[in-house]
């Protein structure tokens, strides 16, 4: 007798295909030995069945969602991949402009007062002339030597505190030095007014061989009478 299986689904029977017929071993008692069970028709009768039923349930699937106006997409089954969100780019790092230098204006020179002397205030200049180094004043004169000996640059006088009537009056040997483009046009026996500073003291060899210190001024302007 033939086995056949039943149907998973009532309106559509599964035919049944025999399969070849296995020959019953004989035992060595000569009695036939019990049938080998068809197995492998078993199988694929099963395996068609699943297929059956899965390839139902997707087309009942896509009808229903197709009745509702839903489009199946591919792949909905599958877990949505993460969309990757774009990085934020570092910050550009900013240089702080620069702050500026503040300049610092140039003192204005400060304005020298050259004071003028009496008789008796020039004295005592003449006397220690270092007690005064920086001090400006105003002083008279009458050149007494300008020549090889003292240069282009230097000369001495007899200089008093004011300006005096006679040459003669004047009374202090002084050494007077100053820029040689204000002193080019000035000579011997020439009186003048000059304004100047005190540097001090200052000593010099005279032409008759001995040695004698004298105040010695710096020319800031002169000016011959």
């Amino acid at each position: 007798m033939t086995y056949q299986p039943p149907s998973s689904d009532p309106t559509h029977p599964v035919p049944y295909t025999p399969g070849p017929e296995v020959e019953q071993p004989i035992s060595s008692s000569g009695a036939h030995a019990p049938p080998v069970p068809k197995t492998r028709g078993l199988l694929t009768w099963l395996a068609g069945g699943a297929a059956a039923v899965v390839i139902l349930s997707i087309g009942i699937g896509i009808g229903a969602n197709l009745d509702n106006g839903q489009t199946v997409q591919p792949g909905a089954a599958a877990a949505s991949t993460p969309t990757a969100k774009p990085a934020t780019p570092a910050p550009t790092a900013t240089t702080a402009a620069p702050t500026p230098t503040k300049t610092t204006a140039a003192p204005k020179p400060t304005k020298v007062t050259y004071r003028p002397l009496s008789e008796r205030q020039w004295k005592l200049v003449a006397k220690n002339p270092d007690n005064y180094i920086g001090k400006t004043y105003i002083v008279y004169g009458v050149v007494s030597q300008f020549d090889a000996a003292t240069g282009t640059n230097a000369f001495l006088a007899n200089v008093a505190g004011k300006n005096l009537a006679e040459d003669y009056e004047y009374d202090t040997n002084t050494m007077l030095s100053g820029d040689a483009g204000k002193l080019t046009n000035l000579v011997e026996d020439d009186e003048f007014r000059a304004t100047v500073r005190v540097i001090g003291s200052h000593s010099y060899d005279t032409q008759i061989g001995g040695n004698t210190t004298v105040p010695l001024l710096a020319i800031a302007s002169i000016k011959i009478l």
